[in-house]
């Protein structure tokens, strides 16, 4: 097996897949803010996860309304894959395709997310 079939493979058919949850253990929704900096989503996305009737009311304009949570579960995980965020998967995946360890990955982005957040202007 070549190594982008075997990298391929393993994305698609790894406990990474895109309908899991994307969290990477850095929440921050609980201090108030509106959406996470670790995975982007917001409390009421957070919480309603698993919760077949979050996803059935969820909105979105490049969501159709009638598919099934899976699949609504990873068309937003593609959608924030060029989103400033760190999702499990986005991680799993850099890790992945440069033979990095996930948790030295991790830990570079979230010295960058708070570099990045201390450099925002406040109003």
């Amino acid at each position: 097996m070549s190594n982008t079939t075997s990298y391929s493979h393993r994305i698609h058919t790894s406990s990474e897949a895109l309908d899991d949850n994307p969290c990477i253990g850095v929440c921050n929704c609980t201090y108030g803010a509106l959406v996470c900096s670790g995975c982007g989503r917001s409390q009421e996305m957070i919480t309603g996860w698993n919760r077949e009737s979050f996803w059935s009311e969820f909105v979105s304009k490049n969501i159709p309304k009638e598919l099934s949570m899976e699949s609504k579960k990873k068309l937003w995980q593609i959608e924030q894959w060029n989103r400033p965020y760190m999702t499990r998967q986005k991680l799993s995946s850099i890790a992945m395709k440069f033979h990095l360890d996930e948790g030295l990955v991790k830990r570079a982005y979230i010295r960058w997310r708070k570099s990045y957040e201390n450099k925002r202007p406040t109003n």
